[in-house]
């Protein structure tokens, strides 16, 4: 029995929407201080990650 696999394509212009986090009352823009939270909470992660899996410090996560 063969199987194929049917690629559809969509003609359809994709819509951007801008960044948004949920805040305590309503989602807002992402701004700089979210980024640097994110960088700070990346770093603790792949630190943890390393040093639980013994992972050596030239591998990148």
């Amino acid at each position: 029995m063969s199987f194929q696999k049917k690629i559809v394509i969509q003609d359809k212009a994709t819509l951007h929407k801008p960044r948004v986090c949920g805040g305590i009352a309503d989602l807002r823009p992402v701004n700089e201080e979210d980024l640097q939270v994110w960088d700070m909470y990346k770093e603790h992660l792949e630190k943890k990650i390393q040093d639980q899996f013994k992972v050596p410090k030239s591998h990148t996560l």
